[in-house]
């Protein structure tokens, strides 16, 4: 036997540690199917979305990282058929310009509607579980620096769910 052979792996002992470890990497919740979770990030000067733009789920777990000093809230709304990210994002951009200058509230965006909520504290990280119905979803990131008082918002997504 030569030297080199002796200490060599049968090939099918060498395939089989290959599927072994291919096998392993499936059990990832992304390769069955399902996403792993979403990422959004908030810091004092925004908001951050790292997760699929498209999916087919009838869950949807954010995972929050709060970088700021204070609370971070959450929302997540299914916009109205005919209604785009865009709209969102505006209306969510006129909030924190009339946040700015002292001006009052819009209020909730009349074409959305709220379907989840979560908060983390300061610092912390926290999670977002959602069922998801077919259609386009955005995220709206609330910064308040002390109870009470809102440090700023931000919009991001778009995340679109189809059947």
């Amino acid at each position: 036997m030569s030297e080199e052979s002796r200490f060599s792996f049968p090939r099918s002992i060498t395939l089989l540690a290959a599927l072994m470890l291919s096998i392993a990497a499936c059990g990832s919740p992304s390769s069955t199917g399902e996403p792993g979770p979403a990422t959004v990030t908030l810091s004092d000067v925004g908001c951050t979305y790292a997760g699929p733009a498209e999916m087919s789920v009838e869950q949807l777990r954010i995972e929050m990282e709060n970088e700021t000093p204070g609370q971070f809230d959450l929302d997540l709304w299914l916009l109205d058929e005919g209604h785009d990210y865009e709209e969102l994002a505006a209306h969510i951009e006129a909030e924190r310009t009339r946040n700015e200058a002292g001006q009052p509230s819009l209020e909730h965006p009349a074409f959305a509607t709220l379907v989840a909520e979560a908060s983390a504290e300061a610092g912390s990280t926290g999670d977002l579980i959602a069922d998801m119905a077919p259609g386009t979803y955005g995220i709206a990131c609330i910064f308040f620096d002390r109870p009470g008082s809102l440090g700023g918002i931000w919009a991001a997504g778009p995340i679109t769910v189809s059947e």
